[in-house]
């Protein structure tokens, strides 16, 4: 999986630095646009020369920016914040995070692929299983 990973940022991005393990599965689910799984990989620390390669796909991002993880409330909606700390977290504590079920909702697909990844899992509302 972190191999499509890699490829999928190489096309928005026009780089493709090595990407390491699972850090976040979650479940989104959508009535308009349908069910999803969302994914974060560990992407480590960007070196100057990935970081002076960047050439953005104008169909598909036009602006990148690299930010404090203190200030993610700030910059984006909840539940890609909760999604962002949790990534943030993994590394550091040695978890993947899987979403909880939403509202009485599962995806039935959801724990059999993050229970795949053989790591110490976190299932809860927030870091640590905190809200």
């Amino acid at each position: 999986m972190s191999m499509t990973a890699s490829c999928l940022s190489s096309r928005p991005t026009g780089i493709t630095p090595p990407i390491g393990r699972l850090l976040v599965t979650d479940w989104a689910p959508n009535q308009a646009e349908g069910d999803k799984l969302l994914f974060i990989f560990d992407g480590g620390i960007l070196s100057r020369e990935y970081r002076e390669n960047i050439h953005l796909a104008p169909d598909e991002l036009t602006v990148y920016a690299f930010h404090d993880v203190a200030r993610v409330h700030e910059l984006t909606v909840s539940r890609l914040a909760r999604r962002i700390l949790h990534g943030h977290a993994a590394p550091n504590d040695g978890t993947s995070y899987a979403a909880p079920p939403i509202a009485g909702r599962h995806c039935r697909h959801c724990l059999r692929l993050t229970w795949s990844v053989g790591a110490r899992h976190t299932v809860g509302g927030g870091p640590r299983g905190s809200g």
